[in-house]
């Protein structure tokens, strides 16, 4: 048995659990369908925001007035507040895979990979914690300075993103290493 045999062995169980799976997702409210939307993403090549797609690992309150609508507006001083979320126009949620995890930047929310292009980087914004959480060290790819001292402070106290990594290892990772 090897990688080919255990993905026809998921493969097999999923065709066979796909009509109770239908159900499910139709009983869950959703009224798009799951595979259709994948195959968006590849025929569009852009990634939509939660607002776009209604979908969403965390809050599920991407709407006007919503929760996430309220944070966004204080977390980005107000910038998308007249800007309909519909447009495209609000932010997209990722994280930076910094420490090259295995399960990626966030296991919680997947460990789907999206490698984007280096273009994306000057409307890139970071915070180091969740962004809903109102982290203080926020920043971009040209003002790093806060991310990076949150970041070397944690890697002073031993704990990189709550994972046992030290200064001379966040040094090594900044410099491209690994």
């Amino acid at each position: 048995m090897g990688h080919s045999d255990a993905i026809e062995n998921i493969e097999r169980r999923a065709r066979t659990a796909r009509s109770e799976a239908a159900r499910r997702w139709t009983e869950s409210g959703l009224d798009t369908d799951p595979i259709e939307d994948a195959e968006q993403l590849l025929a569009e090549g852009s990634y939509k925001s939660q607002w776009a797609t209604g979908i969403s690992a965390g809050s599920r309150s991407a709407m006007m007035g919503g929760e996430r609508h309220r944070f966004e507006l204080e977390f980005f001083d107000g910038a998308y507040e007249t800007t309909d979320p519909a447009s495209g126009d609000h932010p997209v949620y990722g994280t930076l895979d910094l420490l090259q995890d295995e399960h990626g930047g966030a296991p919680r929310f997947g460990s789907c990979f999206l490698v984007l292009g280096p273009h994306v980087r000057q409307r890139t914004t970071l915070s180091l914690g969740d962004s809903h959480l109102a982290p203080p060290d926020v920043g971009t790819f040209r003002e790093p300075f806060a991310i990076l001292a949150g970041l070397a402070e944690q890697a002073a106290q031993g704990r990189l993103l709550n994972r046992s990594v030290d200064g001379d290892a966040l040094a090594q990772v900044l410099r491209g290493g690994s």
